[in-house]
């Protein structure tokens, strides 16, 4: 009786001990895959704060860009309102010089 007693708590330690070396594997697989993640997270993280700044860089840019083609828009129009004054006025001359011409003619 006693002897089975000792092979049951031999046969119940043993099991316990399968048990312990299963549940230890999975805690060290599980351990590895939490490291793994945590490891992808920290890549995703650093490549999503360097994509923001690529961003903010660009959105900057791109506000420069516009305040430089209003500058240069203005500047255009400006210089067409020029460019219509002149022609105005070259019309003007040529009529004050065609009316002059006519009158030197008539002399």
């Amino acid at each position: 009786e006693v002897q089975r007693l000792l092979d049951n708590e031999r046969q119940v330690k043993n099991q316990m001990g399968v048990t312990n070396r299963e549940w230890t594997d999975k805690l060290i697989s599980l351990e590895r895959q939490l490291n793994e993640t945590n490891e992808k997270l920290k890549i995703e993280l650093d490549s999503n704060i360097r994509l923001k700044k690529q961003h903010q860089d660009i959105q900057k840019n791109c506000t420069q860009l516009e305040r430089s083609y209003n500058d240069i828009h203005e500047k255009y129009q400006e210089l067409i309102a020029i460019k219509l004054k002149f022609e105005k006025d070259i019309i003007n001359l040529q009529l004050i010089l065609n009316v002059m011409n006519q009158f030197q003619l008539e002399d």
